[in-house]
C-alpha cells in the first residue's frame, strides 16, 4: 500500500474489543478473514501484514457442493500454491441448485416422500462427499505450507431445514473424527428453536451481518447490517453457545430494475466510470456507520431495449466500517464470543482489514507531483517549451473520503504560463477552456482507502502552477491541504 502502517498490537486490539469478558480457551483466534478467491497463495509480506493487524487465520473456500441431477459432488476446487504458514479453515459452500435440491429432498416439496430413510441417505451422501473433499484438500493445503485447523460449512438453507442441517453436521464430525466444524448463519436464524439445534451440533456458529436487506429495494437496501449487531449479540449470548461475528470488509454494486426489484450483483462499471457514464444519472449519496451508498439511475435503455429506469447502487465499506463494528462489539457483553471474521481478504488490496483493526481518523491524503521536461519531445511547433505536470493524489490506508460528487476538489491556478489541456478520469472541470482563464476547479468523488488518481496538466512557457486540494471525510468534515507550488521553467 502507499503508506507505511503504524501497527497496533493484536493483544491490545483484543483487549480493546473484548476485554476480560470472553470465556473459553486462551488460544482461540480472535480475528479471521474469509478468503474466497483462487489460487491460495499467502506471501511472507501478506502473512506478516495480516498477523500484525491481528488477523491470524483465514477461511478458504475450498470447494462448492453442487447437484448434477444424480448425485452431489464438490466442484470448483481450490488451487493451493506454496504459502507462508498461517492457520486455515476449509470452507465448503453450496450453489443454488444444490440448496434447492437439499431443501426439497428434506421435505419442502410434496412431490418427494419425506421419510427418515431418504433423509439419512441424503445426509450420508453429502457428508461422504464433503468428508472426502476435506481429506484431499487438507493434504494439499498442508503440502503448500499452510496449517489446517478445521472445516466450515456455508449452506444458506431454509430455517425449516436447520434440524436436518444439524444432523449433517453431526455426520460430518463423525466422518472427520470429530474435527472442529463451524457453520455460517443467516441473521434470521438467530434466536429460533431450529437454530438452537444447529448450535448444539456445531463447534461454533458465525452469523453474517451483511446483505440482510438486499431485497428491500434501492432506497432501503444496505450492505452492512450494523443495526442488527446488538440484537444478534444479545440472542447469541442468551443461547449460551460459542460464536463469532461475521462483518463486512468488502464493497459491491447492486442492480435493481425500474420496479425496485433486485436483478443482480453488477460488475460492469466501477464507481468512477458510473459517475462519467452518459447514461447514468447520479441520484443520491448517503453514509452510515462507515458504509457509503451511491445511487445512480439509468436514463437510457440498452441495445436490447431494457434498462431505462434501472438503478445502480454502490455499497462501499472502508476501514471505518470495520472500526465501528469493533468499537460497538467492545461495548457489548462478551458471552461466549470468540472473535470476528471479516469478509473478505483479497490479498494486498484489503485496507478494510489491514487498517480497520486500528484507530485512525485523519483523511491522510498524500499529494505527489512530477514535472516532465523533455526539450526534444515537448517543444511545440511555435518553439514554446511544454511541460506535462502529473498531480498524483494518493489516499492513505486508514480512512475513506466522501464518495459524493463533490467529495474531492482540486483548484489549479497559474501565472505566466498557458494551460492547453487538463485531464482526469475521476474529476470533472468547470467546463471553461483552460487557455481563456488563469484558474480552474475540478470536482469529483473522493478516494477510497489506499486508492489513487492522477490529474495531468499540459503547460506552455515559464511560470508557476499552484495546486490546492480540498477533501471531505465521510462525516462531512472538510480538509484543505497546503497549496503545492510548482515552478515551470
Amino acid at each position: 500500500m502507499a503508506s507505511e502502517m503504524r501497527v497496533l498490537s493484536f493483544f491490545a486490539v483484543c483487549l480493546l474489543l473484548f476485554g476480560c469478558r470472553i470465556e473459553g480457551p486462551p488460544d482461540r483466534p480472535k480475528v479471521g478473514a474469509w478468503y474466497w478467491h483462487s489460487p491460495v497463495e499467502v506471501t511472507l509480506a501478506q502473512a506478516s501484514k495480516a498477523k500484525s493487524a491481528g488477523l491470524i487465520e483465514i477461511y478458504v473456500r475450498a470447494g462448492t457442493l453442487t447437484y448434477d441431477g444424480e448425485r452431489y459432488l464438490v466442484h470448483l476446487r481450490q488451487e493451493w500454491k506454496q504459502s507462508e504458514k498461517i492457520g486455515v479453515r476449509l470452507v465448503y459452500n453450496a450453489d443454488a441448485g444444490a440448496l434447492r435440491h437439499i431443501a426439497s429432498a428434506l421435505g419442502d416439496s410434496s412431490n418427494i416422500t419425506d421419510s427418515s430413510e431418504k433423509k439419512e441417505l441424503l445426509i450420508r451422501q453429502i457428508a461422504d462427499e464433503i468428508g472426502n473433499a476435506y481429506n484431499a484438500d487438507e493434504t494439499l493445503a498442508e503440502d503448500a505450507g499452510l496449517t489446517v485447523i478445521g472445516i466450515q460449512l456455508d449452506f444458506d438453507l431454509p430455517q425449516s431445514r436447520l434440524k436436518d442441517y444439524a444432523k449433517l453436521v453431526h455426520k460430518i464430525r463423525e466422518r472427520l473424527a470429530n474435527r472442529e466444524v463451524s457453520v455460517t448463519a443467516l441473521q434470521s436464524w438467530v434466536g429460533t428453536p431450529e437454530f438452537k439445534e444447529l448450535q448444539e451440533a456445531t463447534s461454533w456458529t458465525v452469523p453474517q451481518l451483511y446483505e440482510g436487506y438486499l431485497f428491500e429495494g434501492p432506497e432501503k437496501m444496505h450492505l452492512s447490517d450494523f443495526g442488527q449487531l446488538k440484537r444478534t449479540v444479545e440472542k447469541l449470548n442468551e443461547s449460551g453457545h460459542w460464536y463469532r461475528i461475521g462483518i463486512p470488509a468488502y464493497s459491491q454494486a447492486y442492480l435493481f430494475d425500474e420496479r425496485g426489484r433486485f436483478v443482480t450483483v453488477h460488475r460492469g462499471l466501477t464507481l468512477e466510470q458510473a459517475y462519467r457514464h452518459p447514461a447514468m444519472e447520479f441520484e443520491k449519496h448517503t453514509s452510515n456507520h462507515g458504509e457509503q451508498l451511491v445511487r445512480f439511475r439509468a436514463t437510457k435503455a440498452g441495445a436490447d431495449g431494457r434498462g431505462k429506469g434501472y438503478r445502480l447502487v454502490y455499497a462501499v465499506t472502508g476501514p471505518e466500517t470495520v472500526r465501528e463494528f469493533m468499537e460497538a462489539l467492545g461495548k457489548l457483553p462478551g458471552g461466549k464470543r470468540q472473535g470476528v471474521i471479516l469478509y473478505r481478504w483479497t490479498g494486498d488490496e484489503t485496507p478494510q482489514i489491514w487498517t480497520g483493526l486500528k484507530p485512525g481518523f485523519d483523511v491522510g491524503l498524500n499529494i505527489e507531483t512530477e514535472v516532465r521536461r523533455d526539450v526534444a519531445a515537448l517543444v511545440d511547433a511555435n518553439g514554446k517549451l511544454q511541460n506535462e505536470v502529473a498531480i498524483k493524489l494518493v489516499q492513505g490506508d486508514l480512512t475513506t473520503m466522501s464518495l459524493d460528487p463533490r467529495g474531492m476538489r482540486v483548484d489549479l491556478e497559474w501565472r505566466g504560463v498557458t494551460i492547453s489541456q487538463v485531464r482526469s478520469r475521476r474529476l470533472k472541470s468547470s467546463g471553461t477552456t483552460p487557455e481563456l482563464v488563469s484558474k480552474m476547479t475540478l470536482l469529483g468523488p473522493g478516494l477510497e482507502a489506499g486508492q489513487k488518481t492522477v490529474v495531468y496538466v499540459m503547460a506552455e512557457g515559464i511560470g508557476e502552477l499552484v495546486v490546492t486540494v480540498t477533501v471531505k471525510s465521510i462525516s462531512g468534515k472538510t480538509v484543505t491541504y497546503r497549496p503545492v507550488r510548482l515552478e515551470l521553467k
